[in-house]
């Protein structure tokens, strides 16, 4: 019986009502990624072609899951023999095209559209995008010599040494300019700097000496010299009197700011004063006379250095333009200045009528250029250009937006909740899907019973809160609690933060155990159907639409089986919590593993083999070899450490020669001469290699087996190493360098990244972050890390870009700007209502069961502003049922297994495992992956070794040699042509030349456009593109099989099918027709591999191989002969080890 969803309607709605501009809120779990593929599948069997649709999405793991979904939703089209012929070919056309399609994130469509129109965009040809990594490195490489700059600028030495004087410190600076470089669009807003760059002004003492003066007179009113108040204003006078002696008005500054001495108490008693009260007023008074002449001339400081940082920001994006290096934002920003710009009516024609369609996914979370492009793009207003995004009109159906407002939790990179509800506001009202596939019944009842409370609507911050339902199919867990709560009751004897984490953490080691005797359920094949990862132990990626079948007519259901520890996730709000959870957990000897990168870089196994880095990079950092010495890396107890250095007076430096009579064997010393030796190599190893060697050499892999968890051990040191490589890989600079640049990525403020991919063959609990859990689902879900009070994510510097006005500015605790001040309430309020956010997303994660930590303390004064409660606070006072939830027990007594499996052999002997790592590795070594390139050098007995295989690709380097020293065309009008030829009309050569010049000035050849036009129309007219035009072909494929234990793999530039079977066309340049005999002879193994990779991946037979030459006389095709001889030449020399 088909049970019918209680938002069918508003399901029909999206896949139906395709010229209506839909604006869909998706609830956690409800099949928005289902209903975004079936909007698209409509679309097509509508007639839009699928180039024409441009599908926007948050992150790119998210891009390939669509557009996976999306090809499997064509795929099964094609194959529905109930639909007509005319019907079927729209989605086989639809099928070539998806691969190519705008489904994609927002940078790499804002990427797209810079790259096809650059010289409107002013940029140069070769765009480079930088990614994370190699940003940072450039900042970092900038803010040096900026910084450098700064300090040699005589016109701001003065204004330097007062910030320096108020306790602004040059890492502020950084930070500042950090913030700016990420933002630097708001930056250049017109009066968001609207300071001149004036001197500050002088700090004159003299006006508060005065007062305070005034004040010290009136000790004379305080009839006992004993009186506490009294006392205090002794201080004062000698702290007037330090002040009157100060140098410089660099330290009267210093000293303006100090905390010391208080003007602020309530001490003293009255009958020993005239009149107390008054005394007290006017030493409060002064106080503010001191904090205020303090802060006009910091903050005269620190906006005088911030027009220089913007300055900075504004010059350093200009010569990233300039340069075509590109981080991730100035795509953003240049493909709305594109839009805006002079050139921008005829881009946006352009584009309008390329993109017919326009779906942004995520809605929520994206930056708010974002609504600028789509909006830009959908409309025909040639004068949008100077209208704001809500004020364009544009045409019904251009735009489809999904999103939840309820899990906007990236408000740290520029998610802007205001501009969705406004966005909601003016694209009607939102179509609303409500059922939730993901959760059981009983979970979904208290998350609505919670957040329904917490989450109440505020206008600009917060939606108003849409209960879930549901899904028909979904039923309560057989065995284990649905719901359950650690930490009923508040403690009431007042433990200290960390005591608090410990006990949370003991709850939790204690959960996980109970837990792993549950029941979980299993999706049957006809729910998973639309789940690409609903396979993934513990989790699967937006597995909450596998189970819109169900609603529409499936016939899936559900089974229950018993909790593995893959199963679980512990989801922390933030890093704070995690030391205390490893220590539970490996108490417990329950397997575990950090997934989101930031949290590997905070666990015990990174910051020990960066405190052996950091004692490499400076010997004289005594803190770091001590750290490094009693790490697991060298095994030093206290006891050996106190015994080298008292007993024997050794030296915390390892530069210097060991104590006399001390044993080399001893482990300290061992440990110092290692460093030691290590040091010297320094030079020679990039950080990524100093890291594989310490983690080798130190056995740090193996310490895995010893602690019971081998495998997160070994994929936390890879992860780490990898980036070290990838850093290094991106002009990485020192070793120090890199190691200020890990302790960031440890830093609560680094920006969130993708969860790391775990170990698949390893069963344990997984520990992420809330925001490295979005968009993932778990069977079970803990949530814990809730005791302290939120702090958002406050760092030293805290900049404000409010909606008008000027940049808000804060530095340290006690240095905030005007605006800083006006804006820190509204700032409070939306860092509270995405807490609210966050913990709803946190819940929205588990499928079977939910386990809550509300651990905290009972509290004498509670606060009287919700956001200063913690998180655990407010679910327990939005909780009615509370004593209900009872913490979970373990219902079949079952506890994880160990993870060393008893009765594991013995290793074997040394040699014997020497010899046979030896021949691994060498097996190891050999080439797994063919090119159809490489294969021509197999074939004529060559090794691929790296020296080899170099010469063997096309380089960058051949772009430097002009054609006639080829004696063929240049790499770069190839690819140009290539390029041109995958994307033109074959039958009727339409968009030749526009390809062409694009392409000329992507490959920075734009003299030789009409040679690129040539050239593909030549093509045209070869016998083999004829042919194509009345069979199934497909352009620019892909294609890879295995050959024995290798994979052979290539691009095939036309491939289409005939009666007598598949034909491979490949196009080749050249600058004459002379020796074309010779240069098919030479192309003989890369056709014969095209034809053995073609005819095994597809099971078909290819009955020619064609190669076309491309001349300036024209096109001139040569057929491959004895094409069997040839596949069978490759076969053998693929086989074959060499």
């Amino acid at each position: 019986m088909t049970v019918r969803l209680s938002d069918q309607a508003a399901r029909d709605r999206i896949a139906g009502a395709l010229d209506e501009t839909l604006f869909v809120e998706a609830g956690a779990g409800s099949g928005k990624t289902k209903s975004l593929v079936d909007r698209v599948v409509a679309l097509v069997g509508a007639g839009i072609q699928m180039r024409a649709i441009a599908t926007i999405t948050f992150t790119e793991r998210a891009a390939a899951e669509l557009r996976n979904r999306i090809r499997r939703a064509f795929e099964e089209k094609v194959a529905d023999s109930s639909l007509d012929a005319g019907a079927r070919g729209r989605f086989e056309v639809a099928l070539e095209q998806v691969d190519a399609a705008a489904v994609s994130t927002l940078h790499a469509f804002a990427q797209r559209i810079l790259s096809e129109h650059p010289l409107e965009a002013a940029l140069p040809p070769d765009i480079d995008v930088l990614d994370e990594v190699a940003s940072q490195i450039e900042f970092e490489d900038r803010w040096s010599r900026f910084r450098d700059a700064l300090l040699d600028d005589p016109t701001l030495q003065r204004t330097l040494l007062l910030a320096f004087a108020a306790d602004i410190r040059l890492d502020d600076l950084r930070h500042l300019a950090r913030v700016f470089d990420s933002n630097w669009d708001l930056v250049g807003e017109p009066q968001r700097l609207p300071w001149a760059p004036i001197d500050p002004p002088r700090v004159d003492v003299e006006g508060f000496a005065a007062r305070v003066d005034a004040l010290l007179e009136r000790r004379s009113e305080c009839r006992d010299p004993d009186d506490l108040l009294c006392a205090i204003l002794t201080d004062i006078a000698g702290y007037l009197q330090r002040l009157r002696q100060a140098p410089d008005e660099f330290e009267a500054l210093h000293l303006l700011r100090t905390a010391k001495p208080t003007f602020k108490s309530s001490r003293g008693k009255k009958a020993n004063w005239q009149d107390k009260d008054s005394v007290l007023t006017e030493l409060r008074s002064v106080g503010a006379d001191r904090t205020a002449l303090a802060t006009d001339v910091a903050v005269a400081c620190l906006r005088r250095i911030a027009v220089e940082v913007a300055r900075f920001t504004s010059e350093s994006a200009a010569q990233r333009r300039a340069s075509g290096r590109l981080e991730f934002h100035d795509l953003l920003v240049g493909a709305r200045e594109l839009l805006r710009g002079p050139h921008g009516v005829a881009v946006r024609q352009r584009l309008h009528a390329r993109y017919q369609r326009l779906l942004l996914d995520e809605f929520q979370d994206t930056d708010p250029i974002q609504i600028d492009l789509a909006v830009l793009i959908a409309s025909e207003d040639p004068e949008a250009a100077g209208k704001s995004w809500d004020q364009i009109p544009v045409e019904g159906g251009r735009l489809f937006f999904v999103g939840d407002p309820k899990q906007s939790i990236y408000r740290f990179r520029r998610a802007d909740i205001d501009l969705y509800l406004r966005a909601r506001q003016v694209f009607g009202d939102p179509v609303a899907l409500t059922t939730n596939f993901r959760t059981t019944p009983p979970v979904i009842t208290w998350v609505n019973a919670v957040f329904s409370r917490l989450i109440q609507h505020a206008d600009g911050s917060q939606p108003a809160y849409q209960a879930l339902a549901a899904a028909p199919q979904r039923t309560a867990p057989p065995g284990g609690c649905a719901v359950s709560v650690l930490g009923l009751q508040p403690h009431t004897n007042e433990p200290r933060a960390d005591d608090l984490r410990d006990r949370e953490a003991d709850d939790v080691g204690d959960a996980v155990l109970a837990a792993s005797g549950w029941q979980v359920s299993e999706r049957d094949s006809d729910d998973s159907a639309d789940d690409s990862d609903s396979g993934d132990v513990g989790g699967s990626a937006d597995g909450g639409d596998s189970g819109h079948g169900v609603g529409s007519g499936g016939g899936g259901g559900e089974r229950w089986r018993d909790a593995r520890l893959g199963d679980i996730a512990i989801l922390l709000p933030a890093r704070t919590s995690l030391a205390a959870l490893e220590r539970a957990l490996d108490d417990r000897d329950i397997p575990y593993r950090a997934e989101t990168s930031s949290l590997v870089y905070s666990t015990r196994e990174v910051r020990d083999l960066m405190a052996v880095a950091r004692a490499l990079a400076d010997s004289t950092d005594q803190l770091a070899l001590v750290t490094a010495l009693r790490s697991p890396a060298f095994g030093c107890g206290d006891d050996d450490l106190f015994d080298y250095k008292v007993a024997h007076g050794g030296s915390w430096d390892f530069t210097k020669p060991a104590p006399d009579g001390q044993d080399s064997s001893l482990v300290v010393v061992a440990g110092m001469r290692y460093l030691k030796a290590l040091h010297h190599e320094l030079p020679w190893l990039s950080p990524s290699e100093l890291l594989g060697r310490i983690a080798r050499d130190r056995r740090l892999f193996e310490l895995g087996y010893a602690e019971g968890r081998p495998h997160d051990l070994w994929r936390r040191l890879r992860f780490v190493i990898d980036q070290a490589r990838a850093w290094s890989e991106s002009e990485g600079g020192t070793l120090r360098e890199y190691l200020d640049w890990a302790r960031m990525q440890a830093s609560e403020s680094a920006r969130v990244a993708e969860t790391v991919l775990p170990e698949t063959d390893d069963d344990a609990v997984r520990i992420l972050t809330v925001h490295g859990a979005k968009g993932l689902e778990f069977p079970i879900t803990i949530l814990s890390g809730m005791t302290t009070a939120s702090v958002g994510r406050r760092t030293r510097v805290e900049v404000a870009f409010p909606p008008t006005g000027p940049v808000a500015l804060k530095v340290g605790s006690g240095l905030t700007t005007p605006e800083f001040e006006n804006f820190k309430p509204i700032d409070e309020q939306m860092d509270y209502h995405e807490r609210l956010r966050l913990l709803y997303v946190a819940c929205t994660r588990a499928k079977d069961h939910l386990i809550v930590s509300l651990h905290r303390k009972q509290r004498k004064k509670p606060p009287t502003e919700a956001h200063r409660d913690t998180s655990a606070e407010l679910i327990a006072a939005a909780c009615d049922d509370l004593e209900r939830l009872a913490a979970p027990t373990a219902v079949t007594g079952r506890t994880p297994a160990p993870a060393t499996p008893v009765g594991v052999p013995a290793p074997p002997p040394l040699e014997r495992w020497e010899a046979e790592r030896t021949v691994r590795l060498a097996a190891s070594a050999r080439r797994r992956s063919l090119g159809a390139s490489d294969v021509a050098l197999l074939t004529h007995g060559q090794a691929l070794d790296a020296e080899t295989v170099a010469g063997g690709e096309k380089d960058a380097r051949d772009l430097e040699l002009p054609p006639w020293q080829k004696g063929r065309y240049g790499t770069a009008i190839g690819r140009a042509v290539h390029a041109v030829l995958q994307t033109i009309d074959l039958v009727t050569g339409a968009g030749t030349h526009e390809a062409a010049a694009a392409q000329a000035a992507a490959e920075g050849i734009m003299d030789r456009e009409p040679d690129i036009a040539r050239l593909a129309g030549a093509a045209l007219a070869a016998p083999s593109i004829v042919e194509s035009h009345g069979c199934r072909r497909w352009r620019e494929t892909y294609v890879a099989t295995t050959v024995g234990d290798r994979t052979l793999e290539g691009y095939i530039d036309l491939l289409y099918r005939t009666n007598e079977g598949l034909v491979v066309v490949d196009y080749k340049t050249a600058s004459s027709t002379r020796d074309l005999e010779r240069r098919l002879a030479a192309y003989r193994a890369q056709g014969g591999a095209y034809a053995v990779a073609v005819e095994q991946a597809t099971g078909e037979r290819v009955c020619r191989v064609v190669f076309v030459f491309l001349t300036p006389d024209g096109a001139v095709e040569l057929d491959l002969d004895d094409l069997e001889v040839a596949k069978a030449a490759v076969r053998a020399a693929v086989a074959t080890p060499v």
